[in-house]
């Protein structure tokens, strides 16, 4: 696999992971797992396009696609912080191993 991509792929799973804790965080364990994700303002379940980490916050400009409402910026954040933890981590091993 080529060593341009690896990084690519740390970033998405260091962004989505990162995404889950977020989630975790805010709802608790039980409510994490249970149930869709649902705009705050006004409880519409969000699709798959407006929950991939960053990219649906960027194409959405940071508001509900239904309502309009104000999306914080909390999340993409978090995100953003675990695809950089990611990618570092990827470098990290890619190094170690060439």
């Amino acid at each position: 696999m080529s060593t341009t991509i690896l990084p690519l792929l740390g970033a998405a799973a260091g962004a989505a992971l990162a995404s889950f804790a977020g989630v975790v965080h805010a709802r608790g364990w039980r409510r994490a797992c249970a149930g869709r994700s649902q705009c705050d303002s006004c409880a519409h379940a969000l699709g798959w396009a407006e929950l991939v980490p960053l990219l649906g916050w960027l194409a959405l400009r940071g508001r509900c696609r239904h309502c309009g409402a104000d999306i914080g910026v909390t999340a993409p954040l978090t995100e953003l912080l675990g695809a950089a933890a990611g990618v570092a981590v990827t470098l990290v091993l890619l190094l170690r191993v060439g």
